[in-house]
């Protein structure tokens, strides 16, 4: 059985994938979402996440959805944005340290 966290790379290497313009794979990635309803939880998550921090941080949009007018229009430079939050969350998933063992065996 694959495990959460599997699926959870699996998804956001997909979301990186998807986020290029040059993406063709649509029918592998479609694959992907039908094999597991977990698989299409996990990248809507991985997706939800990314475009949020990428309005913040661009300013296009505040932290609570209510306090945007609904008439504001995302910026062009936005998709330059979301590649780079895609990629920082790929860089902290790739590269973050191996979890310690909680419990020491004395002997």
């Amino acid at each position: 059985m694959v495990t959460d966290e599997t699926i959870r790379e699996q998804a956001l290497d997909w979301a990186v994938r998807t986020g290029d313009p040059a993406f063709e794979d649509w029918e592998g990635f479609t694959l992907w979402l039908e094999r597991d309803p977990m698989h299409a939880e996990a990248y809507d998550r991985i997706v939800a996440a990314t475009d949020e921090a990428a309005g913040i941080l661009a300013g296009t949009r505040p932290a609570n959805d209510d306090d945007m007018p609904k008439t504001e229009q995302p910026r062009r430079w936005i998709g330059g944005i979301l590649a780079m939050g895609l990629a920082a969350v790929v860089v902290f998933v790739l590269f973050r340290p191996a979890p310690q063992d909680l419990y020491a065996v004395q002997t």
